[in-house]
């Protein structure tokens, strides 16, 4: 079966979730965004700093923010084992 290298990688590294509360504020500039604050400990153990982009999606009913990666590149093929 032909598996994409994030399937290859996602079997071969274990995911630890992280979790933090906050909460949507509101920019009083009308135009119904929020602001949402993310903890310094957070940007810190993801390397993040001001001006970094982010991708939002939704998994699962879940907010899922992943750093946008900077280098445009496609990955090398995974040649590990399965």
């Amino acid at each position: 079966m032909n598996r994409s290298y994030q399937d290859q990688i996602a079997d071969n590294v274990m995911i630890e979730a992280q979790y933090w509360n906050v909460k949507c504020q509101d920019p009083t500039d009308g135009s119904g965004d929020v602001i949402v604050d993310l903890p310094a400990d957070l940007l810190v153990s993801m390397g993040l700093n001001i001006g970094d982009e982010l991708t939002i999606e939704v998994v699962d009913g879940a907010i899922v923010l992943t750093p946008k990666a900077t280098d445009q590149t496609t990955p090398e093929p995974f040649e590990g084992s399965i």
